[in-house]
This record gives structure tokens, C-alpha cells and sequence, in this order.
């Protein structure tokens, strides 16, 4: 990317976002790449994409074609949806290829490889329309009072584990004046018993409270739901409790969606492990050992196994790296992975378990013989900080797991 202009950083839902982004490549390639632009909202859900494939300026040719150092503009359009909240949205961009894998960015870049652009404000549209919802299949009508409904419920799984995020998105329409504010809170309901009940917060946000809902207004809001690592294998009640805000006066109570959760085996006993560690990854994640990494000439890769063991409950998924570096530290080869090979997020992890975790390096097939090091790392998924590795004599944002001799 060699610069970008956005038409407007603040515009009313229902309008359209116009961007140009120049393009060109820094070598010839046999590739032809993609690209996706999205806005997504403050917990990184998209509000509204669009994915354009890179073709050259003068005969919209693909990238395959294209040659070093000539510029190519792309424009793209997002149409703000209508039910779309206000708020402050982030614009981002990302490259991929044939195959759909994600470029990593020179520098900048989340977690997710996208690259962040500008932060876009949208505000209430001037003029009233009814909304459609994007899936009638999920269309309800439900009143909460009688100028308040529930118009729509989507939630991202019927079935979970532990340690997952839901995503739960409600549809409100105001049917005429709203007097008064309100809050909301999610819970899991299980035999009469209620669990991970969530702090009250605004249905929107405090800056848009419902007493300045228009009539006929309808807002599509995402709200997070982070399933908590105790929970216990069963049939659970995912519901939605509706309050007065300041006085939190319970309002108007609804089961929105059953949710089968099927939980994992938590183990406590240290296990036998070959190399001991004890370091910390950030202040809530130790790594206790780990077995000598064994390299497979047939398989063409590297084979770790991890013990980690968390000191208190974990709110954030993290992904653990392991990248194969020279003397140069250039990395060779990677995997970046959620634990477990995505089975165990760091937020199913219990405080005091011991989590093993195999990672597997798949090695390029042109790599020459000769010693390479193994570098390990956490970093949080969706922003892509790394967390912070100390403990005897250790410091920085990584951890070396020693030599490994490659021989074809």
C-alpha cells in the first residue's frame, strides 16, 4: 500500500464511506492478490465489508501482471447499514492472496494481519427508515415496554465450550418516545440457576442513551459474551435482562437462544516434562517446561510440547507463536496458533491446571541443513501485543527454547 484518502471521517448511518487506496507491488509476483476493506465496531465485529481484487489503473489487470513501481488505484464503497448505532468505528484494510491466506503488513498490523486506517465516526441518520433485518430468520417482536421492542436476535453458536466469546446481537426499535434509560446484562441460566451474569451497560452507549431515540428508530447493536472457563457440560439458557438506568430496576426479562456447552478435561498434576522453564508470560501465564523439540525429516517439521499453566482466570484469548529463526534472527518458518490447536483459548483456562500444548513447525523445502534456533511467544489475538516474557534472567517478549540441528 503507498497511501490511501477517505471521503469522509464522519458521516450518518445509511450513508455510503468512499476510499482510495493506491497499490503497487515492490517486485514482480506470480500472484494475484485481493483485498478486503471493513469497518468493524469497538469489539472487532464487522458492521459491513467489502472484498475487491487488485487490478491495475489502465487494462484492470491483476497483480501477476503488474509491474515494480507502477501505482494502481482501487476504490472502494461501504454502505453504512441504516440500523447501524452511533459511535467510532475503525476503517482497515487487508491483503491476501489465490488461496485466501492473510499478508502480514511491513509494520502496523493487528493481530489479524489487518491494517489499521482511521477511525470513522457515524452518526444518527437525518432521515427515518425502516429497517430491514438481515436475516428474517432471526426476526422477532418482541415488547420490552411499550415503546421499546426487541426486533431481532442473532447469536453467533448454539454450541460452545468454556472460554469462548459469543457474539450476541440485538435489534431494538424505539415504536414512540422513549422517557427513560435503560441498561441491559446477559446470563446463562441452568436448572433455576443463573451463572456469568454480565455488568449492566447501556443498550448503545452512555453518549446515546434510549431517552434520545427517535420514534421508529431501530439499532443493530453487537454486545460480547464471554463464556466463563468453570462451566460445566450441559444445556444452558442464554438470557437478556433489561433494566432502568440510574436505579437498575429489573425492567423486562427474556431467554433469547438455548446454548449446549460442552466443556474439556481440566488437569492439575505436573506432569513429567524434559526441560524446565518457570517463566512468565505477562502476570497470569507460566510456561513450566517443556519436552525436547524433535525434529521429523519425513514430515518435513518441528514437533514441541508445551506445559503452561495460568495463576488466575484469563479475560483475553491469547495466541502462541513459534517461530524457527538463522543467527540473524530472520524468521524461517512459524505457526501461529490458539492453544490446543484451538481447543483450549487461553480464556477456558482455570487458574492452577496444566495445559499441554503440541505445536508443529511445517519446515520450507528448500531450507539447508545447519542449526537454527526456536523462538516461543504469546500475543494477544485480536491486537497483536505481545506479552511481556520474564523470569531466570528472562526478559523481553519471547523466549528462546534453544537449538535445533536440521538435516535433510
Amino acid at each position: 500500500m503507498v497511501n490511501y484518502s477517505i471521503g469522509r471521517r464522519e458521516l450518518p448511518a445509511g450513508d455510503s464511506l468512499w476510499t482510495k487506496i493506491t497499490w503497487a507491488v515492490a517486485k514482480p509476483t506470480q500472484e494475484d492478490y485481493g483485498t478486503q476493506l471493513a469497518l468493524t465496531d469497538a469489539h472487532g465485529y464487522v458492521i459491513v465489508r467489502t472484498d475487491q481484487m487488485l487490478l491495475d489503473d489502465n487494462f484492470f489487470q491483476a497483480t501477476s501482471h503488474w509491474q515494480p513501481g507502477e501505482l494502481s488505484s482501487v476504490y472502494y464503497h461501504l454502505p453504512i447499514p441504516h440500523e447501524t448505532p452511533p459511535g467510532v468505528y475503525q476503517l482497515g484494510v487487508v491483503a491476501y492472496d489465490a488461496e485466501g491466506e492473510r499478508l502480514a503488513p511491513a509494520r502496523g498490523a493487528q493481530g489479524d494481519l489487518t491494517l489499521p486506517l482511521a477511525e470513522i465516526e457515524v452518526v444518527p441518520s437525518p432521515l427515518l427508515k425502516a429497517a430491514q433485518h438481515p436475516n428474517a430468520e432471526h426476526a422477532i417482536d418482541v415488547p420490552v415496554t411499550s415503546s421499546l421492542h426487541l426486533v431481532g436476535v442473532e447469536v453467533s453458536a448454539t454450541l460452545a465450550r468454556p472460554g469462548d466469546k459469543l457474539r450476541v446481537t440485538l435489534t431494538w426499535q424505539a415504536r414512540s418516545t422513549l422517557d427513560e434509560d435503560f441498561d441491559l446484562s446477559l446470563g446463562l441460566i441452568r436448572r433455576g440457576n443463573v451463572y456469568a451474569v454480565t455488568p449492566p451497560r447501556p443498550l448503545v452507549s452512555r453518549a446515546y442513551p434510549t431517552s434520545v431515540w427517535r420514534p421508529g428508530e431501530t439499532l443493530r447493536v453487537n454486545y460480547p459474551f464471554l463464556l466463563p472457563a468453570e462451566l460445566e457440560t450441559d444445556e444452558y439458557v442464554l438470557g437478556l435482562r433489561v433494566l432502568s438506568f440510574p436505579e437498575q430496576r429489573v425492567v423486562s426479562e427474556l431467554a433469547l437462544q438455548t446454548l449446549r456447552v460442552e466443556a474439556r478435561t481440566h488437569h492439575f498434576t505436573v506432569p513429567p516434562m524434559e526441560r524446565q522453564a518457570g517463566v512468565l508470560f505477562g502476570d497470569r501465564v507460566r510456561l513450566l517446561g517443556y519436552d525436547r523439540p524433535v525434529v521429523s525429516a519425513a514430515n518435513r517439521e518441528i514437533l514441541v510440547r508445551l506445559y503452561w499453566q495460568p495463576l488466575a482466570a484469563i479475560e483475553e484469548s491469547y495466541t502462541v507463536f513459534l517461530h524457527l529463526v538463522n543467527d540473524s534472527n530472520f524468521i524461517i518458518a512459524q505457526t501461529d496458533t490458539i492453544p490446543g490447536g484451538g481447543d483450549a483459548p487461553t480464556t477456558g483456562w482455570i487458574a492452577g491446571e496444566v495445559i499441554a500444548d503440541e505445536l508443529r513447525v511445517a519446515l520450507p523445502t528448500n531450507l539447508s541443513d545447519g542449526s537454527y534456533r526456536l523462538v516461543l511467544g504469546m500475543y494477544e489475538s485480536r491486537s497483536g501485543t505481545r506479552l511481556p516474557v520474564k523470569g531466570q534472567s528472562v526478559a523481553g517478549d519471547s523466549f528462546d527454547l534453544g537449538r535445533v540441528e536440521i538435516v535433510n
